[in-house]
C-alpha cells in the first residue's frame, strides 16, 4: 500500500482524499490513524472522528482527547483500539506498561509515577476506573481512614510523604535516598536533612533534590560543573589539575591553579608568543644565545584564567561537609 494507492473494502482508491470522501471521514483524520501503522481498512473502519469512546464509564470525544486524558500514546492507543481490543483494556495496559508524560516527566510506568508522588498504585487505578483523569488520580489528597495515621513531623501533621517534604523543601528521593544508604526511617532522614540544611545561609532553592556542592556568595549551586561554569573555569581542567597535581579537594585545586606559572618565550622582534622550538629553528641558534642577544625573552605566564574566587572568605561546602557528617555519625565501621 503506497500514500496515493490505497485498497479498502476490495477497492482501490488513487489518493486519501478519494479514500476519505468514500467514507465521509476527515481526510487529516484518516492520515493521522494510517500513520500509527494501521491498515487503511482499519481506519476506515474507526469511522468520524467524532465517534465517542467510553472508559470506566466516562465518554471521550475522540481518541485524541482519551489519550490527553490518561497521558498516554496516542498512536498506541488508536493502533491496539483499531486492532479489536476493548479501549478499557488497552487504557490499562498502556498505564502499567508504557511510558507517561506528568508534569513534564517522564515515568516508564504508572506504578513509578505513583511511587514519585508518594501514593499508593491501587488508589490510582480506582480512582481512574471511577472516570478520574490521570492528573486527578494521582494529586488528589487521599482520604485517610481512621485506622491510618498521617505522617506528623515538628507539631503538624500530612496525608502523604510528598506534601510532607514539599512543605519542608525537599525531594522525596533525597529523603528516600538518605534513608536507606544509613538504614533510618523516613521521618528520622527527613530530619537529619532538615536539620543540617538550614544551618546554611543565602539563596536556597525552593525544593532541594541533592545536597549543593558549594554556596558562594549566597548562591546555592548543586554541582561541581555548575560552579565552574559560575566562576569561569572549565571543569575538565580543575578535574585534570587535581588528579595530576594530586590534591585532595577542588577548592585547593582551584586555589593552586590561580598560583600556577609556566614559563614562556616572547620573540622580541615580533612581540609575539612563540615556541622554543620554533624560535631556535627560526634564528639557527640555540635558547640561551638568543636569550643573551635579547632576542627571546622569558616570561612567567598563568596556564588558567583568573578567577574571583575565595574559599575562606566567601564559601560553603555543604556536600563535603555532609559526606563528613555521615561518616562520622551514621556509617561508622
Amino acid at each position: 500500500m503506497n500514500r496515493y494507492n490505497l485498497t479498502a473494502f476490495g477497492n482501490t482508491y488513487t489518493s486519501l482524499r478519494d479514500l476519505a470522501e468514500s467514507y465521509n471521514i476527515d481526510p487529516n483524520v484518516l492520515y493521522e490513524r494510517i500513520r500509527t501503522g494501521v491498515t487503511a481498512e482499519e481506519a476506515v473502519s474507526m469511522g468520524q472522528s467524532k465517534n465517542s469512546i467510553t472508559v470506566f464509564g466516562k465518554t471521550y470525544k475522540n481518541a485524541i482527547i482519551l489519550s490527553e486524558y490518561y497521558g498516554i500514546d496516542y498512536d498506541i492507543l488508536i493502533r491496539r483500539i483499531s486492532k479489536g481490543h476493548e479501549p478499557e483494556t488497552v487504557v490499562t495496559e498502556l498505564l502499567n506498561n508504557e511510558s507517561i508524560v506528568f508534569e513534564g516527566k517522564i515515568y516508564n510506568n504508572l506504578v513509578e509515577l505513583s511511587n514519585d508522588y508518594g501514593v499508593q498504585i491501587t488508589s490510582v487505578i480506582k480512582r481512574m476506573q471511577r472516570g478520574w483523569s490521570l492528573n486527578d488520580a494521582v494529586l488528589s489528597p487521599v482520604e485517610l481512614r481512621t485506622s491510618k495515621k498521617p505522617y506528623t513531623y515538628r507539631g503538624l501533621s500530612y496525608n502523604t510523604q510528598r506534601e510532607l517534604t514539599d512543605a519542608n523543601g525537599l525531594s522525596i528521593d533525597i529523603v528516600r535516598t538518605l534513608s536507606r544508604k544509613i538504614g533510618v526511617d523516613y521521618i528520622s532522614a527527613l530530619d537529619i536533612l532538615v536539620n543540617f540544611l538550614n544551618e546554611y545561609k543565602g539563596a536556597r532553592p525552593n525544593k532541594i533534590s541533592k545536597i549543593p556542592f558549594v554556596i558562594y556568595n549566597g548562591i546555592w549551586i548543586i554541582t561541581l560543573k555548575d560552579f565552574c561554569a559560575h566562576v569561569g573555569i572549565e571543569v575538565r581542567d580543575v578535574i585534570a589539575f587535581k588528579r595530576d597535581h594530586n590534591i585532595d579537594t577542588h577548592f585547593e585545586t582551584l586555589e593552586a591553579m590561580q598560583k600556577y606559572y609556566r614559563v614562556r618565550w616572547v620573540d622580541q622582534l615580533t612581540g609575539e608568543i612563540t615556541p622554543q622550538a620554533t624560535l631556535v629553528n627560526l634564528y639557527k641558534s640555540d635558547i640561551k644565545s638568543l636569550e643573551r642577544q635579547g632576542i627571546a625573552v622569558k616570561t612567567k605566564m598563568r596556564s588558567y584564567p583568573t578567577i574571583d574566587f575565595n574559599p575562606t572568605g566567601y564559601c560553603a561546602t555543604p556536600l563535603l561537609d555532609f559526606e563528613k557528617c555521615l561518616k562520622e555519625k551514621y556509617l561508622k565501621g
